[in-house]
């Protein structure tokens, strides 16, 4: 059995991005978790749950900003490489998704009759939620949708800047990003002027899972590649002042949910929270992306944490909780709702641990070794 779930761990990792990714997806989980536990144990835990799909979204913009301006600095900016580039990044998040989709459909389609088919063939192209409030299907996929779009979108932007305008290469990209930074900020400021959010699910559909709402959070990982790219000097000189700088944010962003200094209606919730958090762990990008290795127990811990991460985030909600925990009659346990609650609790982290190494193992490692053998065959 130890075998049959034992997964090979990559060498040549940043320790410092893996813990970040780390905690990002346990965050999420923590975050989904806390439907089982009584209020008053969430009351406890909240403070330490930050926003994880934030700190994926920046650290995707980082990792993709890095590749592609390293390959613009050394003039790769034929129409094949930005092609190639969205190949890659389709082959990594695509079939985990659309194996996930269809297992969903195929359930929902067999055992819940209220499932509108038209509602569900916007997941094929991830347009669910591009200007609009996410739909109740399969809800972990709004922010699958906001990456999809960026992958899309960012090289089209570049390649017709850079081949088609001629403009030169620093100049584009900071006008992508503050173009970016502004109409989405200036969109979601224009939402708020609606009057429309007024309450916490306003908040969450209309602001916090639309695409056009929060591509400008991955962009703040693209900065990061910017500047690490440009300057990396003060990229490492100044490391641990920025990851000071921005744990201080993340304290700042807490306290001011803590003290409800803005309401979830409130200008700050509506426009900028979204960026604090976002600008916080940009701040946090430097020292980790510096920290290289660190104790080989824990190295060992979070990359076998990352590996599984995306296979866990696709899991944990729709198939773990909604389709197994809960659809299991608990009657027959003649036990309290709070004992109960940590059962399910307890239930809910093993089946997302070891159904997402069956996952990772068995269907998504191999398609990402057949990405690789092409590009080695095309490369040869």
């Amino acid at each position: 059995m130890t075998r049959f779930l034992n997964i090979k761990l990559a060498k040549k990792r940043i320790f410092g991005l893996d813990v970040l990714r780390s905690f990002a997806i346990l965050f999420v989980l923590l975050e989904h978790g806390n439907n089982y536990l009584p209020e008053h144990l969430k009351q406890i835990i909240a403070p330490f749950i930050f926003d994880g799909v934030s700190l994926f979204f920046v650290l995707s913009g980082y990792l993709v900003g890095k590749i592609l301006i390293k390959n613009i600095v050394n003039n790769n900016t034929d129409i094949q490489f930005f092609l190639t580039f969205i190949k890659r990044r389709w082959f990594k998040t695509l079939p985990n998704y659309y194996l996930i989709l269809l297992v969903l459909l195929f359930l929902n389609f067999t055992f819940n009759s209220s499932i509108s088919q038209n509602n569900t063939l916007s997941y094929f192209v991830f347009t669910q939620n591009f200007n609009a409030p996410h739909p109740v299907f399969f809800p972990e996929a709004w922010s699958l949708s906001i990456k999809e779009w960026f992958y899309l979108i960012i090289p089209l932007l570049l390649y017709i800047s850079l081949k088609v305008l001629k403009l030169p290469i620093k100049k584009t990209l900071i006008i992508i990003i503050l173009s970016i930074l502004l109409l989405v900020t200036y969109y979601r400021f224009n939402i708020f002027q609606t009057g429309a959010i007024t309450n916490y699910g306003d908040w969450d559909l209309m602001l916090r899972k639309q695409v056009l709402t929060r591509l400008d959070t991955i962009i703040y990982g693209v900065i990061g590649a910017f500047f690490h790219v440009y300057f990396p000097e003060i990229w490492r000189k100044y490391k641990n002042r920025f990851f000071s700088f921005g744990i201080l944010l993340f304290i700042v962003s807490k306290l001011i949910g803590f003290f409800n200094f803005n309401p979830i209606d409130g200008w700050y919730q509506s426009i900028f929270s979204f960026s604090l958090t976002a600008f916080a762990t940009l701040m946090t990008l430097p020292y980790l992306s510096n920290l290289k290795s660190g104790n080989r127990y824990l190295m060992r811990l979070f990359t076998s944490i990352i590996l599984i991460s995306y296979a866990m985030y696709l899991l944990n909600l729709s198939i773990v909780q909604f389709w197994i925990i809960d659809k299991i009659d608990w009657t027959f346990m003649k036990i309290g709702i709070s004992s109960l609650g940590f059962i399910k609790y307890l239930i809910y982290w093993c089946l997302t641990f070891i159904l997402s190494i069956l996952l990772y193992k068995y269907f998504e490692n191999p398609i990402m070794n057949l990405r690789d053998r092409k590009k080695k065959r095309l490369t040869n």
